[in-house]
């Protein structure tokens, strides 16, 4: 009896560690309208992310999706400037937490 409660618990953990989390995914937009179909994704090991460029202090571009959790040094919570463009990412952990536009963190 009690080898089978221990196999139950550790399935029910396992089941709860591996759930992962759900994002929205939009291939690319204005901030306004996403110009492909809004979509979900799910990644067990990630975190959800969006991405936004600016030229000068106006919203260009605008996605977001699942980030691999081997990509999050690189994209998680950055902010680079190029010329007159910046690009902001943010990333997030929560079930469809992304998707909201970064702003400029000067702005």
């Amino acid at each position: 009896m009690h080898k089978l409660l221990l196999l139950g618990l550790s399935a029910l953990l396992f089941c709860t560690i591996a759930h992962g989390i759900v994002c929205n995914v939009c291939s690319g937009g204005n901030g306004k309208l996403c110009y492909s179909k809004v979509e979900l994704c799910k990644t067990d090991t990630g975190k959800c992310y969006t991405y936004a460029s600016y030229l000068d202090k106006e919203l260009y571009y605008v996605s977001y999706d699942c980030l691999h959790h081997d990509y999050l040094i690189w994209y998680c919570n950055k902010t680079e400037k190029d010329e007159r463009y910046t690009h902001v990412a943010t990333c997030c952990e929560t079930d469809k937490c992304n998707g909201e536009i970064p702003r400029l963190p000067w702005s």
